[in-house]
């Protein structure tokens, strides 16, 4: 290994704080594409849109955003809007938005529910973040790395 101060980082993974999260407020949205676009089972005029703010007790909040296409996956905007606000924000509000994964822990006690899942993920590390003022790559271990800490929030890959 070098002596680089990157190559020695390890993953922020659950770090303690005094701060809660406060409130989870999911938005939808669709927007029109300039031009239709064919995807492989469906063509669409407009891309569906769930935008996700993970907010903290001292204002600072995580965002994350998604696309939606009902017609390949099941799942709308405002479906995955209502599964977050009635599933996982009575999980989220209250915790500690550094311990990341104490978070995850919590809201995979609810199966399936993947997409949701994702973005509160994502909105999770971006909050850290922003409380902590370091970039996500950074908590992920920084740019020069030989080999990088992973985790998958969807089902196992098949072999």
């Amino acid at each position: 290994m070098t002596g680089s101060a990157s190559a020695q980082r390890t993953p922020v993974a659950d770090t303690m704080s005094d701060l809660t999260i406060k409130d989870v407020v999911v938005h939808t949205c669709r927007l029109p594409y300039r031009k239709a676009v064919n995807f492989r089972s469906v063509t669409e005029d407009r891309g569906q849109y769930a935008l996700i703010r993970i907010i903290a007790d001292n204002g600072q909040e995580g965002i994350a955003e998604s696309v939606c296409r009902p017609e390949q996956h099941g799942e709308d905007a405002s479906a995955l809007a209502r599964t977050i606000e009635t599933l996982f924000k009575p999980r989220l509000i209250g915790l500690d938005p550094l311990a990341h994964f104490s978070a995850l822990e919590a809201i995979n006690k609810v199966k399936f529910c993947r997409s949701a899942k994702a973005l509160i993920d994502v909105a999770l590390w971006d909050l850290k973040g922003k409380i902590l003022s370091v970039p996500v790559y950074e908590l992920a271990g920084g740019p020069a790395r030989e080999s990088q800490f992973c985790y998958a929030t969807g089902p196992p890959a098949s072999s």
